[in-house]
């Protein structure tokens, strides 16, 4: 557990080793899927999403849809919904609107966009952009819980005022009351950016090799 933890962490940040190492490794995976434990391919298959390009992006997709198994079909489509390409971002946002996803999975993919894939503001303007859509087919818990926890990706005041005002969230009791904790929750993520980012900055210039 610890061994995929390090690889998913290292390759989330860029190091070029581990992201080489887990390209060759999913290759290889692709060629001969014995080739690659099962506890490593969440882990390898999270850092070639987020490293994804066009080629890479289709290829994971494929994988899912012809999964059989649930627990693969999830980790296929979340790995693809994890690259920071900007354009692969908005083909996935786009998929969720197709009746291709389980319903049950379309938050994750919209969550998965904003956070893994570092598209907050892309995420959250295309959740906007269909709202009435994503709300018929999700339910009601799409606009009271959703939403407000979708928010906390962010954290400046400017954000943490659009969800205050974002009607939708707002017309129910269950609703106001997660704003109001998301709202908070951003606060707090701002405060500990402002005082803890500096002084990590500090550090990593003082101790860089």
């Amino acid at each position: 557990m610890l061994r995929a933890s390090l690889i998913s962490t290292l390759g989330d940040l860029g190091d070029a080793a581990i992201v080489a190492e887990a390209k060759r490794r999913f290759a290889a995976f692709a060629a001969d899927p014995n080739s690659l434990p099962t506890a490593l391919r969440d882990a390898v298959t999270y850092v070639v999403g987020v490293t994804a390009d066009r080629a890479t992006y289709g290829q994971l997709l494929a994988l899912a849809r012809n999964s059989t198994a649930t627990n693969e079909r999830l980790r296929y489509y979340l790995a693809a919904a994890s690259a920071r390409d900007a354009e692969l971002a908005r083909a996935t946002l786009a998929l969720t609107l197709t009746n291709e996803l389980p319903d049950t999975i379309v938050t994750g993919m919209i969550n998965a966009v904003a956070s893994a894939g570092e598209q907050p503001q892309l995420a959250w303007g295309f959740v906007r952009t269909n709202f009435d859509t994503l709300l018929a087919r999700q339910g009601p818990n799409f606009r009271d819980q959703f939403v407000p926890n979708f928010m906390t990706n962010f954290n400046d005041e400017a954000h943490a005022a659009e969800l205050a005002a974002f009607a939708p969230s707002q017309s129910t009791t269950g609703g106001r009351v997660m704003v109001a904790r998301s709202v908070q929750a951003i606060a707090i993520s701002a405060d500990l950016a402002a005082r803890v980012l500096p002084a990590a900055d500090a550090w990593i210039r003082a101790h860089k090799p």
